[in-house]
């Protein structure tokens, strides 16, 4: 992906998920929606595990069958059969630790801090654009941006953090940005010579 066209797309992100007016509708939504994943992968796991004891059960089953349905087992044959006995019961035991584990330990749900956002004020997207390259490594530096890059859908994910530790340095950052000289606008203007006024020039 271009130099140029990843920037501005973090520029973008900036502008609205960071600084825009609708962040905290955006945040609340990203929370949700990861929440939702959290409780989706921690009921996979569960599953999993669950399918895993059915099937050390049915294992179990055979191998009984087996021990009920065979006679004059050889002895070799009734020794392999008590080995894998045993350790299908240790595998039962660690899944039913793991699914114990699991199911005292859901997901907890991410925090929605969005009072921290009242501290920051607003940045246009405008402004972003007019930062100097070291206020802008400035402000990657003090969010802690990560950029991940999925090549094979051409994805771009953006991750910034806040919290006590860096809430000065951000601030900072961000007032700096908002104070920076807006550009002189020519509208256009008159030249003032001994004859009087010329018309304007634009």
């Amino acid at each position: 992906m271009p130099q140029r066209v990843l920037l501005e797309g973090v520029l973008d992100f900036f502008a609205d998920r960071v600084y825009g007016q609708d962040r905290r509708h955006l945040f609340d939504r990203e929370i949700a929606e990861a929440d939702k994943q959290a409780r989706q992968q921690w009921q996979e796991k569960i599953n999993a595990v669950e399918r895993a004891l059915d099937d050390l059960s049915q294992r179990r089953r055979r191998l009984l069958n087996t021990l009920e349905t065979t006679d004059d087992l050889e002895p070799e044959l009734l020794q392999d059969i008590n080995r894998r006995s045993a350790q299908i019961s240790s595998d039962q035991e660690a899944k039913r630790r793991d699914l114990a584990h699991l199911r005292t330990h859901p997901p907890a749900q991410a925090g929605s801090d969005t009072d921290l956002f009242d501290l920051l004020g607003t940045v246009t997207r405008a402004e972003l654009t007019r930062m100097p390259d070291e206020l802008l490594r400035d402000l990657f530096d003090a969010y802690g941006l990560e950029i991940i890059y999925d090549a094979r859908v051409n994805r771009v994910t953006c991750t910034v953090g806040i919290d006590e530790h860096n809430l000065p340095l951000v601030t900072s950052v961000t007032s700096a940005i908002q104070n920076i000289p807006k550009p002189a606008v020519r509208l256009g203007g008159f030249d003032v010579r001994s004859e009087g006024l010329e018309p304007p020039t634009f």
